[in-house]
């Protein structure tokens, strides 16, 4: 199970053989952030600029960067890889988000990457998967399909900032000397009451929520809630928030809400609050 040849592939030699180094996530450095709008936040580790282009030659084998939000709760929005080069004229890959165990949040996403696509940024909009944490890491992880190709992009001009990751099909292992070019956005949940209403919506339709006369008394309750604020109430509506929505959804959490789609929206009315 090797790669290509590289700068440092004798330290990920080294590296492979040290089972101890599995799983043992290490202290890293802030994440370089990149605002693209007063909602969304693009979290850098690289500085744009590839140096080489490492590729297993296995099948399976993953490149990933580790990420730590600058909020929670934090919505993952897109993936974003940049690769070094292709040497065919188009390869399958398999894009991974995973939770702080290496474990996928979300079913993985297949597609194709064309010559011509390298040496730019590859976005993967992940924005409908509804993909939310409450806190703890993530990792996103590029997952060759083909071995030997195509070969990802690593900054290796700047200092390391201790999120590159590799697994060699058979275990991940940090790789130090490096930072691999793969880049997060990722948004606030849910600023407006207009938007927790949508969700509730889209977490009805997903099944998340199993009734519809629960999906009818939440969006109700939100309505009175909004309707309060456009008149000036504001702590009327933090009442109905409070005491009634937030209440009504932690009672049906785990009965007719799912765990996670309860903590969501408890997290979506209280951080709604704190900005009300």
């Amino acid at each position: 199970m090797k790669r290509k040849a590289v700068s440092g592939i004798m330290l990920t030699l080294l590296l492979i053989g040290m089972s101890t180094l599995a799983f043992n996530i290490q202290p890293v450095k802030a994440a370089m952030v990149a605002s693209e709008s007063p909602s969304t936040t693009e979290l850098v580790y690289d500085d744009g600029t590839s140096e080489v282009g490492p590729a297993w030659n296995v099948v399976g084998g993953m490149f990933a960067v580790q990420f730590t939000a600058p909020f929670y709760p934090v919505k993952i929005l897109e993936a974003r890889i940049f690769f070094h080069a292709l040497n065919n004229p188009s390869d399958p890959i398999r894009v991974h988000i995973l939770d702080d165990e290496f474990n996928d949040l979300t079913e993985p996403i297949d597609l194709t990457v064309y010559q011509g696509e390298e040496k730019t940024w590859l976005s993967v909009d992940v924005s409908s998967r509804n993909i939310v944490l409450l806190s703890g890491d993530f990792f996103i992880a590029s997952e060759q399909l083909v071995g030997g190709d195509p070969d990802i992009g690593s900054d290796t001009s700047s200092p390391p900032q201790g999120r590159s990751w590799e697994f060699n099909t058979v275990s991940w292992y940090p790789q130090p000397g490096t930072n691999y070019m793969i880049r997060a956005l990722v948004g606030t949940l849910l600023r407006t009451i207009e938007e927790l209403k949508t969700e509730i919506e889209e977490l009805g339709s997903e099944g998340e929520i199993d009734n519809k006369g629960i999906v009818k008394s939440l969006i109700a309750k939100l309505n009175v809630a909004q309707k309060l604020v456009d008149k000036g109430k504001i702590d009327e509506a933090k009442s109905i928030l409070e005491d009634d929505f937030i209440i009504q959804v932690q009672n049906l959490s785990g009965i007719h809400i799912t765990v996670k789609a309860a903590d969501i929206l408890v997290q979506s009315a209280e951080h709604i609050l704190s900005i009300l």
